[in-house]
């Protein structure tokens, strides 16, 4: 399982050798890597199970471009008003294909076998690069289908023009203040949410349908059943709180620290409560599961719930929702 998080990591130190690169074309690889990595893994388990556990590396190394591609989309293509609903729907991707591998491998697996489930996917993954080669652009400029409306619209609001200053960007050697930006306060602030989000997140993914299984002793049906329900519940949260976002009158500040709390912090606390609840009430159990999974990620442990909790009051201490300017 740490094969994949793992491939992620080894992708940081290219990073900055890839942003002459245009997003687009960074993500199209990333797609069609991921899918021939898809298509490959069956094919080294029949040779070695440990090649196919190496693949796993390199399907986290395809996924590189995913946080650069969500900055650079809220950036260059959201309107101003509505940078919340961008951000929101945007980052329910990994709700959205949790969604289609669960209700489609259950099928697959039993009626083709377990390596369907990856040529499937493999295949899936082919028509997805080929519809981002068709209709995303960098820019929204770029777009043809764009009209003229729609242009001032995204642009509204934004210093510049986005698409030249985007531009230009990609030409100049910019004097990037590395240690100004790690050391500074709000920086840290956002490491500390994301450390205490993806702590919940990534054993929510792996072990919420064992423990469940173990600990619980639900049958597989119910544990698909409140499985599906979380993850709706996930994407709709996501959806909603972008939306709310967008309305309130508040400071970013303000803003910042209250969906952090609900996400981060009120789950951190029902997390540690929730070890402590009768096992023979399964279903009070399993609601708690799907509310911490929902809002942020569901690991069964004190240390987890402890560990969020921590990273939203620091969240909360030192972030002031302004951007970081280098001096």
């Amino acid at each position: 399982m740490s094969a994949y998080p793992i491939g992620q990591l080894l992708t940081l130190p290219f990073l900055p050798l890839i942003r002459h690169i245009p997003i687009k074309l960074q993500v199209l690889i990333g797609i069609a890597f991921s899918s021939i990595v898809s298509f490959l893994f069956p094919l080294l388990y029949d040779v070695n199970p440990w090649l196919a556990v190496s693949m796993r590396f390199f399907h986290g190394i395809s996924t590189a471009a995913a946080v650069p591609l969500l900055g650079h989309i809220c950036s260059h293509w959201a309107p101003k008003s509505e940078i919340g609903l961008f951000v929101g729907t945007v980052t329910c991707f990994p709700q959205f294909a949790l969604f289609f591998t669960q209700a489609t491998s259950g099928a697959i697996c039993e009626y083709a076998g377990w390596r369907w489930i990856f040529y499937v996917h493999g295949i899936v993954t082919l028509m997805v690069a080929a519809l981002w080669a068709l209709l995303f652009h960098d820019f929204p400029s770029d777009h043809p289908r764009l009209h003229l409306d729609e242009l001032g619209k995204i642009s509204h609001g934004k210093l510049g023009h986005a698409t030249t200053a985007a531009r230009s960007s990609n030409h100049e050697k910019l004097n990037v203040p590395y240690w100004q930006l790690i050391t500074h306060k709000g920086v840290l602030a956002v490491l500390a949410a994301a450390f205490g989000t993806y702590h919940g997140i990534l054993p929510s993914v792996n072990y919420a349908p064992l423990i469940m299984k173990k600990g619980l002793e639900m049958s597989e049906i119910t544990i698909s059943y409140f499985t599906s329900i979380s993850v709706a519940l996930q994407a709709t949260l996501k959806i909603l709180s972008g939306i709310i976002s967008d309305k309130m009158t508040m400071t970013e500040a303000s803003k910042l620290k209250m969906f952090n709390t609900i996400s981060c912090g009120l789950p951190g606390m029902l997390l540690i409560i929730t070890p402590f609840l009768p096992k023979g009430n399964k279903i009070l159990c399993a609601i708690m599961m799907v509310i911490c999974q929902a809002i942020l990620g569901m690991p069964l442990f004190i240390g987890h719930g402890s560990i969020i909790f921590l990273s939203n009051l620091i969240f909360c201490w030192w972030t002031n929702g302004k951007a970081f300017v280098g001096k």
